[in-house]
């Protein structure tokens, strides 16, 4: 896989080579696999999705945007950096389209990025068992299901991460592609650097002791993926706030959300950045045996032993990792990039002719049941994970109706302001998409929010009145709202405008 490696023959490559029709055949049930999740709703996925459509529209109308006015408190208020781009763009065509279509339709813009990333791969390393491999991702576990089922950027992450690896892992030098790739993963995500990051794990194999190959530093493919990624950086018609908020997206989001941060901004943050709980890593089992197996077989064959078989089993050791300690929602990428491990693996083993992955029957028999218990597996996990509903739509359709433009709503849970955004652009809230954005305009304000909503504040409404200057609350009906709920019922200058089965608003009146 590497330039000093062994290299097929033009008939072993035709022999060793997957079929075409084969490998798009699994590329398309996959596809089919992944999409059902969302297809099957009549709503929204997730909240998400309102705020990148909503941002998308604007740019649509306006060209990209260099303010946030929807958000009078947030950093972004006066000066705005859009961390997800080319997501936008991409995103403003489906924006003619009503909403659930266009969710649909731009999760399914990513799910096939990631399988396309994936099969594309594979089929330029000519690696043994592509299709199964392919097919892998319905299997791993069902973090990647859900996640792939929503509109959001995170799906192009990971199959930007699947061709970055595959551009430095390939037989032949790919260094201007990886250029491209890494210039456009950062105009795409906040997660760009991470072909950087990928490219710097691959020079340092250089230094290893591999079979066949001098251990001499070389920097060429490090050069290459920061090269184009500070290029899109420095072309991004936000400079040079992006920078900024490329730093409190990847580092202050993460130690926020982590027993080191800021504690009113951890709490705020939720779940999605905590560790694994131990049922979370059980349901990941199938992707855990793959990266395990690669593992092992690497530990202990010194000749499957290369650049491009260390390089992607420690990136997917790595993810794993942060995914049980630090940060679930790493399983996304944790997966994916266990099967990419496989495929080096096969495609080492292959050369070398060594039996330890060879393809017979028995082997193909137990990877076919394999696919087929972690695909029920996913399948099972993903549907009660996935919810049939959208909580905060009718509260923001009601907002949408009965607000007046400028309204300021005050969202005890911050992500309410996203559907907020789409449904009733002539409102204002507090953070669209991030509560980072609101603590790093003002700390001192953001820990008023956090008090309002633990509990931690005697008299929330005369906060929200006076500190967020706010007509409207939202409430949410969970346990962690039911302090603020209570004291807006007791409070007479609150008044209940609107209630259904997930959302209360209360109108604020007096002094």
């Amino acid at each position: 896989m590497d330039p000093t490696e062994q290299r097929y023959t033009a008939a072993e490559h035709q022999a060793a080579g997957p079929g075409r029709l084969l490998l798009l055949l699994s590329s398309v049930l996959t596809v089919a696999f992944l999409s059902r999740f969302q297809l099957r709703l009549e709503v929204v996925r997730g909240v998400d999705v309102y705020y990148h459509l909503a941002v998308a529209r604007e740019m649509l109308n306006s060209g990209p945007l260099e303010r946030f006015p929807w958000t009078p408190y947030s950093l972004f208020a006066e000066r705005f950096a859009d961390k997800e781009l080319l997501f936008h763009a991409l995103l403003m065509p489906l924006t003619q389209l009503d909403l659930v279509s266009a969710g649909q339709l731009g999760a399914l813009l990513g799910q096939l990025a990631v399988v396309a990333a994936l099969a594309g791969v594979l089929w330029s390393w000519r690696s043994p068992l592509a299709p199964l491999l392919v097919l892998g991702l319905c299997s791993v576990g069902p973090p990647l299901a859900v996640r792939l089922s929503m509109c959001r950027p995170h799906s192009f992450t990971i199959a930007f991460s699947i061709l970055a690896l595959g551009l430095l892992c390939s037989r032949q030098s790919r260094l201007a592609a990886l250029f491209l790739v890494a210039g456009a993963h950062g105009l795409f995500h906040s997660g760009g650097w991470l072909t950087v990051g990928f490219a710097a794990l691959y020079c340092m194999t250089s230094l290893l002791n591999l079979p066949g190959q001098p251990r001499q530093l070389q920097l060429q493919p490090l050069g290459a993926a920061l090269g184009g990624w500070l290029t899109g950086q420095l072309l991004h018609p936000n400079l040079p706030l992006n920078f900024e908020v490329l730093w409190l997206q990847n580092v202050t989001v993460p130690l926020g959300a982590s027993a080191a941060g800021e504690t009113a901004l951890s709490a705020a943050l939720g779940g999605e950045l905590m560790p694994s709980t131990l049922p979370e890593v059980l349901s990941n089992l199938p992707g855990l045996l793959v990266l395990g197996a690669t593992a092992t077989a690497l530990a202990t064959r010194p000749q499957l032993r290369s650049r491009a078989t260390i390089t992607t089993a420690t990136a997917a050791l790595i993810f794993t990792l942060l995914a049980i300690t630090l940060m679930r929602r790493m399983w996304e990428l944790s997966g994916p990039l266990s099967l990419l491990a496989l495929g080096a693996t096969l495609v080492q083993a292959a050369q070398f002719r060594d039996k330890v992955f060879h393809t017979g029957r028995a082997l193909l028999a137990l990877a076919g049941l394999a696919l087929l218990l972690g695909a029920a597996n996913t399948h099972r996990l993903a549907n009660q994970w996935i919810s049939e509903e959208a909580p905060p739509e009718l509260m923001a359709r009601w907002l949408a109706k009965n607000g007046t433009p400028g309204d300021l709503v005050y969202t005890a849970q911050w992500g309410d302001s996203a559907p907020l955004l789409w449904f009733a652009p002539q409102l204002r809230s507090l953070v669209a998409l991030d509560p980072t954005f609101l603590f790093a305009a003002d700390p001192a304000l953001f820990s008023a929010y956090a008090a309002t909503i633990t509990g931690a504040d005697p008299d929330p409404i005369s906060t929200i009145k006076s500190r967020f200057q706010a007509r409207f609350v939202t409430i949410w009906k969970v346990p962690p709202f039911a302090s603020l709920s209570t004291a807006a019922r007791q409070d007479p200058r609150a008044q209940l405008v609107f209630e259904d089965q997930h959302y209360e608003v209360f109108e604020l009146s007096g002094p």
